[in-house]
């Protein structure tokens, strides 16, 4: 049975990309390719959804988007389109997959005899559904609005390609009723019935002693489509959580600040209150043996144990042998580490430069993170040394062994060469199916969308369908090296010689 919560995303005309693009969601997801191709692209068309979930809102007429906030930030909805298209042409999807569990009820089931005979009254089904979503500009109301919604349902999810019930539900321009089909039959609703939050179609009420169309439509949205949809919801708005590149300086003290749940804030602003807030909460992560060396992929088991112990495990993951202490003084926290030389006296973290300020806010927000959570690290490599980056993909694998699902977004060939290696190493051969590789490739000049290249890394340590050009760099600056090295030699032998 597949994994229960968001597995896929899909987005089309959106950002640089035109074309339908499809990414699984993988224990680890690592995004790669160069700068300015439509990296970003992937993970904002997750946080525009939870930005536009979370976000209250202000008036009776409302975006459909929300695409001006803190976690995504546009001037207008037409910038976020491919290809900067007129207003009357605009219009994006996002498609999300969530797998879920369905009990159809008998009257489902004797209403739709035909999709459903296979399945018993009481029987508990794994359901895949597809939400996707249609959004246009609609220029009478001056707001973004959702053209057409498409609810698919697979209750075999991994047995065939093709939607076993799909309801499509469009907004009837003409008068006050939506337009509805079920497995291509016509039906219409009024709006007095169903209507949209943000994007997400809700059903308030119909009478259930009519057609019998319409009560076969009532039960299968209220039963299979409804817990789909409350589901999609709280992994956007409860489950993903985001660190951005550019996180805050390090500071010599930290003002205490009403946080709302696990938020550590997009720059990581909160980190150190968070850190000191829960130090003695139980956390789960896995056992980090002294010596890295020792560390092996395949012995790596979700363990409980303190958040303090969790974060001394991540920091010597990176490298780092001291000891975080966070302190309370008044209204504000300070933060230091101990010394190597004398582990009874510490410093301020804004005397150690910038690698331990950049990294807590990752430690943070992974460690206390529910095992079930989303996290999303744009460019956590900044201002970390080669070897502490090395060490951010072996933290970024424990905290996947635990069952949470990363994704990162990284220009450092020693992040992805140290899964590789772990990989190779890894005596289960299951490391490489963790991990999904999608290097995006920009848009080009004759006007065509960006485009993904998928990835895997194999038992051996391997990328398959490795692109040209992927990681090159550093191979052919080693070869480089190394042959002028040797001609230099040479010419200096050669002087000796002659000489």
């Amino acid at each position: 049975m597949a994994d229960i919560g968001l597995t896929k995303i899909r987005f089309k005309h959106f950002k640089a990309f035109d074309e339908s693009v499809e990414v699984d969601l993988a224990p680890i997801t690592v995004i790669a390719g160069v700068n300015s191709g439509g990296k970003s692209t992937i993970i904002q068309s997750l946080l525009l959804a939870r930005q536009t979930l979370i976000t209250p809102y202000r008036q009776s007429v409302e975006n459909a988007l929300e695409y001006d906030g803190e976690l995504v930030r546009f001037g207008s909805f037409l910038e976020m389109i491919f290809g900067n298209p007129a207003a009357s042409d605009a219009g994006m999807w996002l498609e999300f997959t969530v797998h879920t569990i369905a009990v159809p009820p008998n009257n489902l089931l004797k209403s739709t005899p035909k999709y459903w005979a296979v399945i018993k009254g009481d029987e508990r089904v794994s359901m895949r559904v597809d939400v996707a979503i249609q959004f246009i500009y609609d220029d009478s109301e001056k707001v973004v609005a959702p053209h057409e919604v498409v609810l698919s349902a697979y209750y075999q999810p991994d047995g065939h390609d093709y939607p076993d019930i799909i309801l499509r539900l469009r907004p009837n321009k003409n008068s006050a009723n939506f337009l509805l089909t079920l497995n291509n039959q016509p039906l219409t609703i009024s709006e007095d019935e169903i209507d949209f939050d943000r994007f997400i179609p809700v059903w308030k009420w119909i009478d259930v002693s009519g057609n019998e169309e319409y009560v076969a439509l009532y039960y299968t949205f209220r039963t299979l489509f409804e817990p789909a949809l409350a589901l999609l919801r709280t992994e956007l708005t409860e489950h993903l959580f985001y660190i951005g590149p550019l996180r805050s300086a390090p500071q010599r003290s930290y003002l205490r600040r009403n946080i709302v749940g696990l938020d550590v804030g997009a720059t990581g602003e909160y980190a150190v209150q968070q850190l000191h807030e829960h130090w003695s909460d139980t956390v789960t992560f896995v056992a980090v043996p002294n010596d890295r060396k020792e560390l092996h992929p395949e012995q790596l088991t979700p363990l409980m144990m303190p958040l303090s112990e969790a974060v001394s495990a991540a920091l010597r993951l990176m490298g780092m042998y001291q000891q975080l202490r966070i302190e309370k003084l008044g209204e504000s926290y300070e933060a230091s580490l101990s010394l190597l030389s004398d582990p009874q006296k510490s410093v301020f973290i804004t005397e150690v430069g910038f690698g331990v300020s950049q990294i807590l806010p990752i430690i943070a927000l992974g460690l206390l993170s529910p095992i079930n959570s989303i996290l999303i690290f744009e460019q956590p490599e900044i201002h970390l040394h080669p070897r502490a980056q090395a060490g951010l993909a072996e933290f970024v694998l424990c905290l996947a062994r635990t069952g949470r699902l990363i994704l990162v977004e990284t220009h450092s060939d020693h992040l992805i060469n140290r899964l590789r290696r772990r990989a190779a190493e890894d005596e289960t051969d299951t490391l490489g199916a963790m991990v999904n590789i999608l290097f995006v490739t920009p848009p080009t000049a004759d006007g065509e969308g960006a485009k993904i290249e998928r990835g895997r890394i194999n038992q051996y340590g391997d990328i398959e369908n490795w692109p040209p050009g992927f990681l090159a760099d550093a191979a052919q600056d080693a070869r480089a090296i190394m042959l002028a090295g040797s001609n230099k030699r040479l010419r200096e032998q050669h002087r000796e010689q002659a000489g």
